[in-house]
């Protein structure tokens, strides 16, 4: 996971001229790994380093499945069925403690919750590789269709149209 800050910054006055320039320390590269585990009798999402140590439990309601760390490293993409049905959910990951929390992403931090329809099974997301959008398969039409939406949850919008299933689509760039 890499958690990514600017490297430096300027204080620019009243006329536009650049009066001051600080720079700051490259962030660190924290490679770590997250996975489902039953351990604790439900499916849960935890994660750990690389060798194995550390392992932290990140959700606790419902079960969670499918989690999926973001291109910048400070969030978690995962499918849970905290509210009945499988929804997908996008986690906070907080670099200096690993510790987590659910968000919509509501610039205030208000209003937890699933950012996909309820009543509908909605699994397998995956981030686009600039971290701005989710690719995801629902049921939300009758049978499992791919659709993508934006990283908030916001302008979903169908991409496959079939009668047999569609679904776990992966994002990224092939060679041509």
């Amino acid at each position: 996971m890499t958690v990514s800050m600017p490297a430096h910054w300027e204080r620019v006055d009243r006329t536009g001229a650049a009066t001051t320039q600080q720079t700051a320390q490259a962030p660190a590269t924290v490679e770590k790994i997250v996975f489902v585990s039953r351990r604790d009798g439900a499916s849960q999402i935890y994660i750990m380093n690389t060798d194995g140590s550390e392992q932290q439990r990140l959700t606790n309601s419902g079960e969670a499945f499918t989690p999926a760390i973001s291109p910048d490293g400070t969030r978690i993409l995962f499918n849970s069925t905290g509210n009945g049905n499988a929804e997908i959910w996008v986690m906070l990951l907080h670099p200096a403690t690993f510790s987590a929390e659910i968000h919509v992403m509501n610039s205030d931090g208000s209003g937890d919750a699933a950012i996909t329809q309820a009543g509908a099974t909605s699994e397998y997301p995956c981030w686009s590789p600039d971290g701005k959008q989710i690719a995801f398969q629902t049921s939300q039409d009758g049978n499992f269709e791919i659709y993508i939406m934006n990283a908030d949850g916001s302008d979903p919008r169908r991409l496959t149209y079939n009668d047999a299933f569609d679904g776990r689509p992966s994002w990224g760039s092939v060679i041509r």
